[in-house]
């Protein structure tokens, strides 16, 4: 067996593994099932409604066998099928139950010509979970495989990982190939030119896409084998999985609540670890060598900044590309411009300021250690067996191939070496999601599609596998973190937070403030318990045909989202300089300090929700839908959600127009209850109704549960924020 194939195995049992582990391999409940000439369905017991049923009359099972054409560019991958008319069923031959509680459904398939059977098995764990897979028969060329199940149209769909341009998924096809986000997406002054260079992404690209999602019916889904390509909600009263191997696993809950659903879907995916203290303060990010950052910290500091960590990406040295300022992608310090640096981190660790710093699982093409990796076949080989190089946006470079054991072993070490030997409390473990298509590693020449699939969508596993073993190599790993973008099924094992990626310097509804927004509420209901997005967006342009960049508004606004976030954290972004900072001399300085201010008040609350998402897997932001599952006012809420249960946040998310009226307005829904603002005291609204409220620059629409046992804590902790010392 080669090393790939022993690969693949490997994901495969352990994927499985978490799965039976989790939920116990002793069946606890008898499943139930019924057929007629238009429906297969299996009951879990006691239940009212049908944990999944097939629509016989429907071509609810396909086998393909056939190939495909993936191409990637720039992180993003697309994939041409090439497939032979296909195998439908034609009967369903027999059924059988075990000792064990296991039900086999067997059946045969046929194309015009040929037969090939199937077989079905679906075992109920406990009465509200119900695993089922579907197998086609091996010695066929099967190559894919799709469901059709039933499921109201008029459900809502919820999940499905990272989203940035829609919560509810119905009506929607969704791809479940972890790549770059794109830049733009389809929010119209940025797209236009990026479609031309090929990196405008799509409403669905998604560095993190996770095969999970929860419907309004009171299900959880969760495709936990089989290569899922995409999910289809396309259909009337009909959902599709389709995958790319000759079998599909599906895990499916029936509970009351949507937070029920959650937990159980944590222990497959991995339940967030409980962050350090200092996570909860101010995370500035600043470049330039050890003189400018000790500066701009002074200088913040002096204003009442209350920093904890200071995020140097630079640590490594930058280069200059025609796209911006970019890193050098060699994991050891510029001794240029940081040329005491472990001295440096001790000084600032004295001031209780940590030192954060960023790496990425690729290597410049210049490394002198290049030589020797390529002897221990540790980075990605092209069909010759030769170094893969990959353009990176402006510069050349190689890739770890995370899939070899001696590979993450040696990029573990390595941080331990170089960062965490050296000081850092933490970093940003950047990309993940940049694994080529198939024909172009060495390693994948003889294996079908859904290899290709398999190894690329586990690589941002693994990737956080290598980060979490860096980290807990270390003396005091409860004191470290590290923060992701990319991820998939059971990356909650080892991450410590997420980040959302790169968002343009704007509003944008796809990819801008609009979209982070969306990005986060998403995320919480596909397993992401933490995460956060870069203060004022990443991508800006700067050049003869467009401006996108940071204003002082854009720079407030997106620090009143943050400051009600788990983590707040800046970025310089891609252009430093044509975008405005919070250090700079403008309004934006004394805005982003009162946020500061305002997040720092809600330290223990918000390690107390880290604390539920350790024991219970519950994200830290949450869709209204998880509280308040029998209010259908809820359901169509994009752009406002809870912190926890007891904090209601309604972001604006348009510029500053009305002026002549002291301030914004935005429309938001309070459901059940009476409901305090956070900010302005005084200021009560009973639930449910529907509200334009006030949210003027540094005011933002934020409201407590009156009846919260946090509320008197965190009104004055506020009040004592906005009266300022001495008032």
């Amino acid at each position: 067996m080669n090393p790939t194939d022993r690969a693949i195995r490997f994901w495969r049992k352990w994927l499985l593994a978490c799965v039976t582990t989790a939920l116990g391999m002793q069946a606890h409940a008898q499943v139930r099932v019924t057929q007629t000439t238009d429906e297969l369905a299996f009951w879990l017991p006691g239940k009212a409604t049908a944990a999944i049923s097939f629509p016989l009359q429907d071509d609810w099972i396909l086998a393909r066998y056939g190939y495909s054409m993936p191409r990637d560019h720039f992180g993003s991958y697309r994939w041409r099928e090439h497939y032979y008319r296909p195998y439908k069923c034609e009967r369903i031959d027999s059924m059988r139950t075990d000792l064990d509680g296991t039900v086999h459904v067997f059946g045969t398939l046929r194309d015009r010509t040929l037969t090939a059977k199937f077989e079905l098995q679906a075992r109920a764990t406990d009465s509200d979970h119900l695993h089922l897979t579907v197998l086609a028969e091996r010695s066929a060329p099967f190559y894919r495989l799709s469901l059709r199940y039933r499921q109201s149209s008029a459900e809502h769909v919820f999940g499905l990982g990272e989203q940035f341009s829609y919560l509810n998924m119905q009506g929607r096809k969704v791809p479940l190939i972890p790549e770059e986000n794109g830049i733009g997406r389809g929010d119209r002054k940025i797209t236009p030119f990026t479609r031309l260079a090929g990196v405008a992404g799509n409403a669905f690209t998604s560095y993190c896409p996770i095969p999970f999602y929860m419907c309004t019916d009171g299900r959880g889904v969760l495709v936990s084998e089989g290569s899922p390509w995409y999910l289809d909600f396309t259909g009337q009263d009909v959902v599709e999985v389709y995958g790319l191997e000759n079998h599909l696993t599906l895990e499916i809950w029936q509970k009351d609540s949507p937070l029920d659903i959650l937990e159980s879907y944590s222990l497959v995916n991995g339940r967030f670890r409980v962050l350090p203290d200092w996570a909860w303060g101010t995370w500035l990010g600043v470049q330039g060598g050890g003189p400018k950052v000790s500066a701009v910290l002074q200088k913040m500091r002096d204003a009442g900044c209350p920093i904890s960590a200071v995020w140097i990406q630079d640590w490594v040295g930058r280069r200059d590309t025609k796209f911006g300022q970019r890193l050098q992608w060699h994991w050891q310090p510029d001794s240029l411009r940081y040329p005491d640096l472990k001295n440096w981190i001790a000084e600032l660790r004295q001031q209780d300021i940590r030192v954060l710093g960023y790496i990425n699982p690729f290597l410049k093409v210049e490394s002198p250690w290049v030589d020797a990796l390529t002897l221990q076949r540790s980075l990605i080989e092209d069909t010759h067996g030769q170094r893969l190089v990959m353009n990176a946006g402006g510069f050349d470079t190689y890739g770890f191939e995370l899939h070899d054991p001696v590979t993450r072993a040696y990029l573990a070490r390595l941080i331990r070496q170089n960062m965490i030997d050296l000081g850092f409390s933490g970093w940003m473990a950047d990309f993940g999601e940049w694994y080529p298509g198939r024909g172009s590693v060495h390693t994948r020449r003889e294996l079908p599609e859904w290899g290709t699939i398999l190894l690329h969508n586990s690589n941002p596993v693994l990737w956080q596998q290598v980060n979490r073993m860096a980290l807990d190599s270390a003396a005091a790993p409860e004191d470290l973190l590290f923060f992701s973008r990319s991820g998939y099924v059971g990356a909650g094992l080892h991450a410590s937070a997420y980040w959302a990626g790169d968002q343009m310097t704007s509003y944008g509804a796809h990819d801008g403030l609009a979209s982070a927004v969306k990005a986060l509420i998403s995320s919480g209901m596909s397993g992401i318990a933490i995460n956060h997005s870069d203060i004022g967006g990443y991508t800006n342009v700067s050049n003869a045909l467009l401006h996108i960049n940071r204003d002082t508004e854009l720079l407030q606004r997106w620090a009143e989202f943050a400051a009600f976030t788990p983590i707040y954290r800046t970025h310089e972004g891609l252009k430093p300089t044509e975008n405005v900072q919070p250090w700079d001399d403008t309004p934006a300085q004394a805005a982003f300090i009162q946020m500061a201010k305002v997040h720092g008040v809600l330290r223990d609350y918000l390690h107390a929700l880290n604390v539920e998402a350790a024991d219970k897997g519950w994200p830290m932001i949450r869709h209204l839908w998880l509280h308040y599952p029998d209010d259908p006012e809820v359901l169509d809420l994009e752009y406002e959600y809870l912190l926890g249960r007891d904090i209601l946040v309604i972001p604006s998310l348009a510029p500053y127009r009305n002026k002549r009226h002291n301030g914004d307005h935005v429309q938001a829904y309070f459901p059940t209850g009476t409901w305090q603002h956070l900010l302005v005291p005084g200021v009560n609204v009973t639930g449910p109704q529907k509200l334009e409220v006030a949210s003027p620059l540094g005011q933002p629409a934020v409201y407590i549960r009156t009846d919260s046992p946090w509320r008197d804590r965190l009104v004055q902790g506020m009040a004592a924020v906005y009266r300022g010392p001495g008032k």
